[in-house]
C-alpha cells in the first residue's frame, strides 16, 4: 500500500508543475560530465560488449542538462521541470541509496524568492491532493517560516 502512495505523491507533484505552466522535460541519464562535486561519486558505464569504459557516467543529477535546456534562446522553456532517477556510487546506508528519485525545476529569470514561493505552493498543494484522496497524512496544517542564512544562524546556534 506503501508503494502506491508513493506514486500518487509523484503524480501529485507533476500535477502541480502542469498547472503551474511547467514543461515536464526529459534529459539523458547517461552522460559525459557527470558533475564537478568532489564528494559525490558517478557510477562509471562500461561496455559489455567492448569490455572496456565508455567514457560516460550515470547522472548525479539532471542538473547540467536541464540548465542547458532553459539556457536555449531559440526555444520557449521558460519554466521547466523533471522527475527522474539519479545515481551515486556511494556506500548504500538507512539514509542513501545508490539510485533514488529526485525533483529538478529551474525558472528563467526568476529570484530565489520565487522559488521559495514554489516550495510553500507544492508542499500545500500535495498536502491537498493527498489528503482528497483520503491517504493517510499526518500534516493537517502546515506554517511556514522564511528566514535569510544569517537569521537562521543566528536563531539556531547564536552565530551571525
Amino acid at each position: 500500500m506503501r508503494l502506491k502512495y508513493q506514486f500518487q505523491l509523484i503524480q501529485a507533484i507533476r500535477d502541480f508543475f502542469l498547472k503551474e505552466e511547467f514543461i515536464d522535460v526529459l534529459t539523458p541519464p547517461m552522460v559525459e560530465n557527470p558533475g564537478m562535486e568532489t564528494h559525490i561519486h558517478p557510477f562509471e558505464v562500461m561496455s559489455k560488449i567492448q569490455g572496456k569504459a565508455l567514457n560516460r557516467y550515470l547522472h548525479t543529477s539532471p542538473e547540467f542538462a536541464m540548465k542547458k535546456l532553459i539556457s536555449l534562446q531559440d526555444e520557449e522553456l521558460d519554466k521547466i521541470f523533471q522527475i527522474s532517477y539519479c545515481f551515486r556510487d556511494e556506500p548504500s546506508s538507512e539514509i542513501h541509496r545508490n539510485q533514488f528519485l529526485m525533483l529538478e525545476w529551474y525558472r528563467k529569470n526568476a529570484r530565489y524568492e520565487k522559488i521559495m514561493d514554489d516550495c510553500e505552493a507544492l508542499i500545500t498543494w500535495c498536502l491537498k491532493d493527498l489528503q482528497k484522496k483520503s491517504l493517510p497524512v499526518k500534516f493537517q496544517k502546515l506554517n511556514f517560516t522564511k528566514l535569510t542564512v544569517q537569521e537562521l544562524f543566528q536563531k539556531t546556534i547564536q552565530i551571525d
